[in-house]
Parts: structure tokens; C-alpha cells; sequence
């Protein structure tokens, strides 16, 4: 691979973040150890090292270092990405539109500049958390690329029996420490509410407690409160 093409994977001079500090390393490629690296934040290339190039000071090899490799590999040929609205290379200012690669979600901006630059490129996805980099390898070289963020760290389906007790339980009991430190929430959602009795429940069998046990643990007394329903709730407030 020659420069011009690295420099492809830069942060480009339109980019806003090319005057602050962080950005003034990564606006040209550098060497570190015996790679070459190029990248603009969302998308960082390696290639055996150039001769004359500068030495990085940034840490992404490390993110290289740490990058799951085990995941099936998905040829970005076979990938139905969007094409550029401008026909050219991907814009700041062009929205992205998402795709599927296996269970994470990329932007067609990122894709694009793939498949304009490189060859016979093979993506990993990540074996459980979509919200880690995509590694991938292609003609000369390999890279890892930021998918878009999404709302669970690891789908439930990618999860065995003992994780997805282990989320479920996490999950629970950060609404019942909610429910317990937040005055509000408390009163929406506490004692005597059909939400309340339905978490500290879940947490009972999850726990393997009582649920009077873990109702008073929650708010103390709350066990002998009587229980009124959400709709009983909004009524009365909205009668307040």
C-alpha cells in the first residue's frame, strides 16, 4: 500500500476536530513499531511499516492488541451498502445510514470508504458485544472500525442461560436501587404499585428469597402495605 492511500484513512482537513490537540495526530498516517497506521477516530487501517513516516503518539495499536479476531468472518462484498450521496467519499456532513453486519450496526460512510479503497476485505464481528470494533483484514493489511452505538452491550440471543440470568438480575436490581434512592420514583413506582410488586418478585426468584423479604428490604414496611394498581395511582393524582 502506497501514502496516498493511507492518507484516505486520515482525519480529513474538513473535519472540525483537525485543530484540537487529538486531532493533529491523527491527520496523517504514522508508524508505530512495524506498522503503519492511518486513522480518523471511526476507522483505523495497519500495514507493514512505510520508511520515513513519523512516529505515532497515539495508542491505537492497542485497540489492534485487544481486538476479538474469532468472530466469522462476513466479505463486505456480499454487504448490500447504500452508496454516497455524493458519489465520491463519505461527508462529515452526509447523514449515516445504517447497516447490518452481522449483529452490530455500521455506517454506510464507513463501508464505503472500504469498499472505494481496499480489497477482498473480511469483517469479524464482534462474538458477543455489539458495541466493541469490528475487526477486519483485506489485501496487505488489517484494520478495526467503530460500529454506531447501540442500547445493549450484548444482544440477548448471543447470550447463554448464565448471562442472561446475570443481565436480568443486573438489570432488576438497578430499578429496585432506583426505586429506593429516587423520592420521585419512589412514589410513582413504590410501595403498593403493580411495577413494585412486579420487580421485587422477579428479584425474589432471581435472589432466591421471599418476596416480603425483598419488598422490606427495598422500603421497609412496604410488605404490609396494601397494594393499589398504577391505573389507582394516576387517578388519584390526577384528582390531586
Amino acid at each position: 500500500m502506497n501514502l496516498e492511500t493511507l492518507q484516505k484513512f486520515c482525519l480529513p482537513p474538513t473535519d472540525e476536530r483537525i485543530n484540537q490537540y487529538a486531532g493533529r495526530k491523527i491527520k496523517d498516517p504514522f508508524n508505530i513499531g512495524q506498522f503503519s497506521y492511518a486513522t480518523d477516530g471511526r476507522l483505523g487501517i495497519r500495514v507493514p511499516a512505510l520508511p520515513g513516516l513519523p512516529v505515532g503518539d497515539v495508542t491505537i495499536d492497542k485497540l489492534f492488541e485487544t481486538a476479538s479476531t474469532t468472530g466469522t468472518p462476513i466479505a463486505l462484498d456480499g454487504l448490500e451498502i447504500p452508496p454516497l450521496a455524493n458519489g465520491l467519499r463519505d461527508d462529515e456532513e452526509e447523514e449515516a445510514i445504517r447497516v447490518n453486519v452481522g449483529h452490530h450496526i455500521v455506517s454506510h460512510l464507513l463501508l464505503n470508504r472500504l469498499k472505494q479503497n481496499l480489497t477482498n476485505i473480511q469483517i469479524h464481528p464482534h462474538p458477543t458485544e455489539v458495541n466493541e470494533p469490528l475487526y477486519f483484514t483485506f489485501d496487505g493489511g488489517d484494520g478495526i472500525m467503530m460500529p454506531l452505538k447501540q442500547a445493549w452491550l450484548v444482544p440477548m440471543p448471543f447470550l447463554d442461560d448464565a448471562q442472561k440470568f446475570k443481565l436480568c438480575r443486573l438489570a432488576i436490581t438497578h430499578l429496585l436501587v432506583r426505586i429506593e434512592c429516587d423520592e420521585k420514583l419512589r412514589y410513582h413506582l413504590g410501595a403498593g404499585t403493580t411495577g413494585f410488586n412486579y420487580l421485587t418478585a422477579a428479584e425474589a426468584v432471581l435472589a432466591g428469597k421471599t418476596h416480603e423479604q425483598v419488598m422490606d428490604e427495598i422500603i421497609p414496611g412496604s410488605a404490609s402495605i396494601t397494594h393499589e394498581t398504577v391505573a389507582e395511582i394516576i387517578k388519584t393524582l390526577e384528582a390531586a
